[in-house]
């Protein structure tokens, strides 16, 4: 659907509004809407929600490829289109399980035809095995990306499910309202669950369901596959209506939460057992055996000589491409089998915001956001302008002479360090102003359950909100989150606000200092609970304060079981990789220097130059060894390539899909990593590379 489509049926969606409002104001009806008093508030939400409803329906590039393609009628395993049809209706795409096999098998084919002629070229063999491979890749791609769309929306939505249990049921405990429990829980999520819980209220609205219960426990069985506990816990949330007492509501209230904490703590337990195994062998056989078999390349190139210039063609491509590739897409299916625990912290409502990939600099006072790329790509220009150069100079691919052999080294080590260089600045600039906005937020969320005990303990006492803020800020006195009642303290006091005026207005509201969308959302619910009175309030604050306690007890627990884990891939990632690394390509450079000298001697035993000796015939070897300049490129551009895929891999094992810490780990553990990986090189031909220099007489 192009621009001039979407705005016509923007355009035909208000001209039936339009006559809708001429025929109630003709015949002078009252909507059920306008009765509730919510006509205006509704009318202008239905039309933001028609317009985001118009877009999600244009089609993205995968269903337009799985729409063109014609039917081949090839189906697969029952189990496995059973799974694709369960991943395509979760993820809403718009297509169904026999299009993506049809899509997957045809571009395959195509693939297949365009790269077949490229078989019969000259081209060494390693070559045509990858090309082979790339129709079996493509249609790999097409036919398992509603599976791992699923899975990716499963962990970055699935963690919003836990906080929609918690405002339902903060909603429920003011006002035993189900609909407005739903309503409450949309106002308040971000991302794909608040937008599908609008839907979900909207087909009550247009008369699609008769009850917001059927539309919503409709939607939740497409999550039934992977978060069942949530599903039976918003069932005990609906079920608690139909208790008869207020005790035995907020007992079936108390149990949905808990249920859902247990099942997360048990699910990461199942999950930590079976991730160690994996984890051990995949860094072992994936990461670690490779950056140790590469010493034997150099040996095998110095004693076959004719494989030696197509062989750093081959480690390129193995190492550099290929292997990463393989890493990353076996530790990204270990992470997509992991359970939704975290809640990430939103940013959105932070004054001082700054978009993903980007940073801010003030000049004269005047705010101003800059791409994190465009710094990256300058400091990678000028650092690789000087190095490139020199390259190109000493004919640094082809063929360095003995006197330039330190040099064009110390030009090889300069090429990974400026990449390194670049590529963490990138992850840093991402995330260093982010980084300090998440740990204000995360501590003043860990800080907050403070302020709900020692509200609601005073307002239990029967005291007036008034006088339960001052009381409450004394008893918390010494922590960050004291200012956040004395905020509310001050509006109330000093500029005659309500509570919650003092709480959520925008230009003086305690809110404005404190965005988290966690505390917005409770404040709203206790400002509502206030109406009721103070033990009514009262109840409420101590109430979600157990739950946020037990929640954050639950994460603590989580974390603990993925310690040992994230512990050990820490170790590999900052210390074992950049070490073994360093360690091989300082001794492959070593034996090189040997093999070299002794490849001279045994030349000179054949023309006869040694007095005294007969000239004799002796193999020679060594001059078609891999240069040892270019055995450290690849080897540390197959570092630095490890250590990002690493860090990735931790930060999404320990906090889930939370950009700003994955940014934050990758550039730690990239930096340190190469400079370790640097250093240990240095320290190995520092020790050896004297005695070597005896022996072999090499500068």
């Amino acid at each position: 659907m192009g621009k001039n489509e979407e705005k016509e049926k923007l355009r035909e969606i208000e001209e039936k509004e339009r006559m809708m409002k001429e025929i109630i104001k003709r015949y002078n009806i009252v909507s059920p809407v306008e009765k509730r008093g919510e006509a205006s508030t509704i009318s202008l939400e239905y039309r933001v929600f028609k317009e985001e409803e118009l877009r999600a329906k244009m089609l993205n590039f995968y269903e337009k490829l799985c729409k063109s393609a014609p039917n081949l009628n090839i189906t697969l395993s029952e189990e496995f289109m059973e799974k694709l049809n369960t991943a395509i209706r979760f993820t809403g795409l718009k297509v169904t399980p026999q299009d993506v096999i049809s899509a997957g098998f045809l571009m395959a084919i195509i693939s297949l035809l365009s790269v077949l002629p490229t078989l019969f070229l000259p081209i060494p063999l390693y070559v045509k095995l990858v090309i082979i491979l790339f129709p079996v890749i493509v249609a790999y791609v097409i036919m398992y990306y509603p599976l791992y769309r699923a899975a990716w929306i499963r962990i970055r939505e699935g963690r919003s499910l836990l906080l929609a249990v918690l405002y339902m049921i903060v909603y429920m405990k003011t006002t035993p309202n189900f609909e407005g429990a739903v309503r409450f829980a949309a106002s308040n999520l971000e991302g794909k669950l608040a937008q599908d819980l609008k839907e979900v209220l909207w087909k009550v609205e247009v008369g699609e369901y008769t009850t917001i219960e059927d539309a919503l426990f409709d939607y939740l069985k497409v999550w039934s596959q992977y978060n069942k506990e949530v599903v039976e816990a918003v069932h005990m949330i609906r079920q608690s209506l139909l208790e008869p007492s207020a005790e035995r509501r907020d007992a079936m209230l108390s149990k949905a939460i808990d249920l859902v904490l247990e099942e997360m703590d048990e699910q990461m337990k199942k999950y930590v057992r079976d991730l160690e195994t994996p984890v051990v062998v995949l860094h072992g056989l994936g990461i670690l055996l490779p950056v140790m078999g590469m010493i034997v390349f150099p040996l095998v190139s110095a004693f076959m000589q004719e494989v030696g210039p197509n062989l750093v063609k081959v480690l390129f491509v193995g190492y550099d491409i290929i292997l990463p590739l393989i890493v990353f897409i076996l530790l990204n299916q270990i992470f997509m089998k992991r359970p939704p625990t975290h809640t990430t912290v939103e940013l959105t409502q932070h004054p001082d915001y700054i978009p993903p990939g980007k940073f801010k600099i003030e000049i004269v006072g005047k705010r101003i956001i800059i791409p994190a790329i465009i710094p990256t790509l300058i400091v990678l220009t000028i650092g690789m302008y000087p190095v490139l150069n020199i390259m190109l100079i000493t004919n640094f691919f082809f063929n360095v002479s003995e006197n330039m052999r330190t040099k064009s080294m110390l030009v090889s080590l300069v090429f990974t360090l400026v990449l390194a260089i670049s590529t963490a600045m990138y992850y840093y600039l991402s995330c260093f102003q982010k980084r300090k906005l998440r740990e204000e937020i995360i501590e003043m969320e860990k800080e907050y359950e403070e302020v709900l005990f020692a509200l609601g303990n005073r307002l239990m006492d029967d005291l007036p909100i008034e006088k339960a803020l001052v009381k409450a800020e004394e008893d918390i006195k010494g922590m960050k989150i004291a200012n956040f009642l004395r905020i509310v303290i001050k509006n109330m006091t000093q500029l005659n606000m309500t509570f919650k005026e003092a709480i959520f207005n925008n230009q003086f509201g305690a809110l404005r200092y404190y965005p988290s969308a966690l505390i917005s959302a409770i404040m709203k619910s206790i400002s509502d609970a206030l109406n009721k009175g103070p033990r009514a309030a009262a109840l409420v604050l101590l109430t979600v304060g157990r739950y946020i306690r037990n929640i954050r007890t639950t994460q603590e627990k989580i974390e603990d079981l993925l310690s040992s884990v994230v512990s050990n891939l820490k170790f590999q990632a900052y210390v074992l990789v950049p070490v073994i690394a360093g360690v091989v390509v300082g001794v492959a450079r070593i034996i090189l220097a040997i093999l070299a000298k002794m490849s001279q001697n045994m030349a000179a035993l054949n023309l006869g130059n040694v007095e005294g000796v007969p000239s004799m015939t002796l193999p020679t070897f060594g001059s078609g060894a891999i240069p040892s300049e270019l055995l450290q490129i690849i080897v540390g551009v197959y570092v630095l390539e490890v250590l990002v895929i690493s860090g990735v891999f931790i930060a999404r094992i320990e906090a889930g899909d939370d950009k700003i810490y994955e940014h934050d780990t990758v550039w730690k553990i990239l930096l340190v990593g190469v400079l370790l990986y640097i250093l240990i090189y240095l320290i190995v031909m520092a020790i050896f590379g004297p005695m070597v220099g005896t022996v072999t007489g090499a500068s």
